[in-house]
């Protein structure tokens, strides 16, 4: 996993972020800001799971999770707010939004299988799931009277 942590590191740095201040407390976690939304970056080998996994024949796969909690969900026209948001999943390049019920949360999320990470999907993931969590929170927030998270 080392080799895997070198190049998030060499991808935050890429983006203009210093690692060492980006480091969580547990191997394998970053956390960084983009404006006042945190993007949490985590990698880790996904052991010998294999019910949700299309990768089953592989074991401790290293797996990439760029994720942004943005939003609440609303209290009203909950049926048309998943309606946009599956309409602007069709336009997002590696994010997708993620409905989170329990933690009544929207995120914007990247997941991947890591066998072939380098910088650039690296770079790629974090920025992607940044700009789109801090270009569509204030209008989601706008149009459905939601809450920042």
């Amino acid at each position: 996993m080392e080799r895997y942590y070198k190049i998030i590191e060499e991808a935050l740095q890429v983006i203009g972020v210093d690692p060492q201040h980006a480091r969580n407390a547990e191997e394998g976690q970053w956390s960084i800001f983009r404006d006042e939304i945190e993007v949490f970056v985590d990698l880790w080998s996904s052991g010998k799971e294999s019910q949700w996994n299309y990768y089953f024949k592989e074991e401790d796969v290293p797996v990439l999770q760029v994720i942004a909690p943005i939003t609440t969900l609303p209290v009203f026209d909950l049926d048309e707010f998943y309606e946009e948001l599956l309409e602007i999943n069709r336009h997002l390049f590696y994010a997708t939004f993620v409905v989170n019920k329990e933690q009544n949360m929207l995120a914007v999320k990247y997941r991947s299988v890591g066998l072939e990470l380098d910088v650039d999907e690296a770079t790629q993931a974090i920025e992607s799931v940044s700009y789109y969590a801090e270009y569509f929170q204030p209008r989601l927030i706008q149009k459905f009277r939601v809450q920042p998270v």
